[in-house]
């Protein structure tokens, strides 16, 4: 189920509220999510929960890291996000688990929170082609290289091309897959690149 934009009153709700005791209420407010998995037994009716959270590290995603055994960061070669993934890594590893874990020691018990939230991978996704030697446009072709570099066997392939048919699937609701009779998908087969990707962070996620 794809993130939403009445995420952003919930946010500012979940800031506002104070119950009781501070640690306890702070610690109950960064696991709600695992609170309700807990209470549905959701996690006995799916092999994989995905949590589509915000480009963010506010309660919101914090909630959603505190339930989950790994993270995928999507990204564009592009230099905001050549500078903000290194930066969320270390966010999450540094400031969140640490403070969830500092929490847990005073706050109730949940037996769906995890520990420690393991970085499974960048998917890259939406590059602009051009008709370059990398068949990408400069700019792309530069920041990919670049993260490359940083980032080694954590940027999981297929890298998937950019098509203004991801974007008319994204304003339908509906996955690629089911629009790979269109030429901008099917033709270029985008839709069986999401595929190999899908099983590549498959394989990561069965590791952990």
């Amino acid at each position: 189920m794809p993130a939403q934009l009445d995420l952003d009153d919930t946010e500012i709700e979940l800031t506002a509220s104070h119950q009781g005791n501070a640690i306890q209420s702070e610690w109950n407010k960064r696991t709600l999510l695992c609170r309700w998995i807990e209470e549905t037994g959701i996690d006995n009716d799916y092999d994989y929960v995905l949590f589509d959270c915000p480009p963010a590290t506010k309660i919101v995603s914090q909630n959603a890291i505190a339930a989950s055994h790994g993270y995928i960061v999507p990204v564009v070669p592009e230099a905001v996000m050549e500078r903000g993934a290194p930066h969320l890594r270390k966010i999450v590893k540094s400031s969140i688990d640490e403070r969830l874990n500092a929490l847990a020691q005073l706050g109730r018990p949940r037996s769906a929170w995890v520990a420690e939230t393991a970085f499974v991978g960048l998917a890259i996704s939406r590059i602009r082609s051009a008709s370059s030697s990398s068949g990408y446009t400069m700019e792309h072709t530069r920041h990919l290289r670049s993260m490359e570099r940083l980032w080694g066997n954590d940027l999981i392939k297929p890298y998937i091309p950019d098509g203004t048919g991801v974007s008319e699937a994204l304003s339908v609701g509906v996955p690629v897959y089911s629009r790979r009779h269109k030429q901008n998908i099917g033709g270029r087969g985008i839709h069986e690149q999401y595929r190999l990707l899908t099983k590549a962070l498959k394989a990561r996620i069965d590791s952990l």
